[in-house]
């Protein structure tokens, strides 16, 4: 039932894109070009109701690509003791779509100071993804967290600073 809804709608804005690609060169008194300006109008008034999640998930990608990363020091290999604490949610308002941003820091017990960091960051997309609700969230988290966790034996270092 929620295809046929959004194929119905699809066609009404099909149908209402034409019609305004049609009418926006007369509203404007152009005559000469009229038809190669109507075909060039009409794929951006086809794209205007996700033209928000288009631009909007180019910067998700780009802001993953760029933050989306484990941060070690460099005396990380020195830490025998770890806590993790968990960043609060913050919504990242300087992009086109609402975007989360988490992450945690890893503190070295004896020290008192962070020896690793993360971000992750989360998106629900542009307005009308986010109030159709057919797609779900995207999220991206650092590639290789696994991969340092495993070679700086993160268990254990959490496991011997909760027997201090």
């Amino acid at each position: 039932m929620i295809g046929l809804s959004v194929l119905g709608a699809l066609g009404i804005w099909l149908i209402v894109a034409i019609f305004l690609s049609k009418k926006i060169p007369q509203w404007f008194g152009i005559i000469k070009y009229k038809t190669v300006i109507s075909m060039f109008i009409f794929p951006l008034i086809v794209l205007i109701p996700v033209a928000d999640d288009l631009i909007g998930m180019w910067q998700f990608r780009k802001l993953c690509k760029k933050e989306a990363v484990v941060t070690l020091t460099s005396d990380w290999k020195n830490v025998k003791r770890a806590k993790m604490v968990q960043y609060p949610v913050n919504y990242i308002d300087q992009y086109i779509i609402p975007i989360r941003s988490t992450g945690s820091q890893y503190i070295d017990i004896d020290r008192n100071a962070s020896f690793m960091t993360y971000r992750m960051f989360s998106t629900s997309g542009g307005f009308l993804r986010r109030n159709i609700q057919v797609f779900g969230a995207s999220s991206c988290h650092p590639e290789n967290t696994d991969t340092v966790n495993n070679e700086i034996n993160l268990d254990l270092l959490i496991k011997n600073g909760e027997f201090e």
